[in-house]
């Protein structure tokens, strides 16, 4: 969530957002198999990318991060219908025998135009169910009508010090999911915590791309 909240506010991004249009011509959900805006704003935003930092982040490099909404409604467009039925495997993607394919629920492929898509569907429930039985309040942490193009370049974990592409990178101080347990005799009580020291940084927006206004 941390993370999150960072890296999907265009504020964050300075010059280097733009919004779908801009890019391909259309929103995503509206594009065809003529104008396939999609595809086209896709491209353009890691050829910018690519541009930028003299072609060391490749195609290969980017990951684009979309609302599960968001997903679910480009899936519906005329371009992906025409991109999929096009495709060898189309039958087995359709009977859901084209494994593994994260995106099955949302109707999308895993690659598109050779950029992989990831589907953020991790929630967060900002108030709980009480017992007068009111629902909570939860929302999916990945916001609508956005999307973000990163760099996620390398391994994991990458040496202090080291030069890294990656358009978000996590710093740690001493603590990296650290547990530490305690006894407390008197009452018999073991407690225990997970210590994680870390702070989040946008550190690479030249290895990135917001994309803003991507649904109609």
């Amino acid at each position: 969530k941390r993370v999150m909240d960072l890296i999907d506010t265009a504020g964050a991004w300075g010059t280097y957002t733009q919004s779908a249009t801009a890019l391909g011509g259309g929103k995503w959900d509206a594009g065809t198999s003529t104008t396939p805006y999609f595809k086209k704003g896709l491209l353009e935003a890691a050829r910018l990318i690519n541009f930028v930092t003299n072609g060391v982040v490749q195609i290969t490099d980017l990951r684009l991060i979309l609302n599960p909404i968001d997903a679910i409604k480009i899936s519906a467009s005329q371009e992906m219908h025409d991109y999929i039925k096009s495709s060898p495997l189309a039958e087995k993607m359709i009977t859901g025998e084209l494994r593994p394919n994260p995106n099955e629920l949302w109707g999308l492929p895993s690659h598109v135009a050779g950029v992989q898509i990831i589907v953020e569907d991790a929630v967060s429930v900002s108030t709980r169910n009480n017992a007068a039985g009111t629902d909570g309040t939860r929302g999916y942490l990945k916001g609508a009508d956005t999307a973000l193009l990163i760099s996620r370049a390398g391994g994991l974990d990458a040496p202090y010090g080291s030069k890294s592409f990656s358009t978000v990178q996590l710093f740690y101080h001493k603590y990296e999911m650290a547990v530490e347990m305690r006894h407390e005799t008197w009452n018999k009580r073991h407690e225990g915590r997970v210590l994680d020291y870390y702070v989040p940084k946008l550190t690479a927006a030249p290895a990135g791309y917001f994309i803003s206004d991507t649904i109609t």
